[in-house]
């Protein structure tokens, strides 16, 4: 397992107050950043597997729209 730099303690509700001048997207973004990249190959493999449930599930749907127009 990865050992992660950026924790939940990172981006807490503490670490946004200490610092109240400073944009709070500017400490967000890096923690997203840091993320992303932890994590890419595992959300590009959760994409595919829903793009291709979602192209599964509207082809039955088709199916059987037309199974209920036209019959058998």
């Amino acid at each position: 397992m990865k050992n992660n730099s950026i924790t939940i303690e990172t981006i807490s509700a503490n670490s946004l107050i200490q610092w109240p001048g400073r944009n709070i997207l500017k400490q967000i973004f890096p923690a997203v950043r840091h993320l992303y990249a932890s994590y890419s190959e595992q959300i590009k493999y959760c994409l595919a597997t829903l793009v291709v449930g979602a192209i599964f599930l509207g082809s039955i749907f088709i199916f059987f729209v037309q199974l209920a127009e036209y019959g058998w």
